[in-house]
């Protein structure tokens, strides 16, 4: 059974496989050029950031993501 989900801004209809696949692909890459751009520009401190630190927290983002998308196909958050 194909589970397709409607795109409300753009009124498109799209299986939740390939919608998911191409967020994913769309977070990665922001992730990887705000890192980038972060890293190259001059703080006013002259403190850097780890990047493992910024991996982790986009981890946990994505985690939350991921819960939000169970609780949501689920329909609630415990079994009766």
């Amino acid at each position: 059974v194909k589970e397709t989900w409607i795109i409300p801004v753009l009124n498109i209809e799209v299986e939740l496989k390939w919608f998911t696949l191409f967020l994913l692909i769309f977070q990665n890459t922001i992730l990887v050029l705000t890192m980038r751009y972060s890293r190259i520009t001059p703080s006013e401190d002259g403190l850097v950031y780890l990047s493992s630190t910024a991996v982790v927290m986009a981890e946990i983002f994505k985690f939350f993501i991921a819960l939000i998308g169970v609780f949501y196909e689920n329909g609630r958050l415990y079994n009766e």
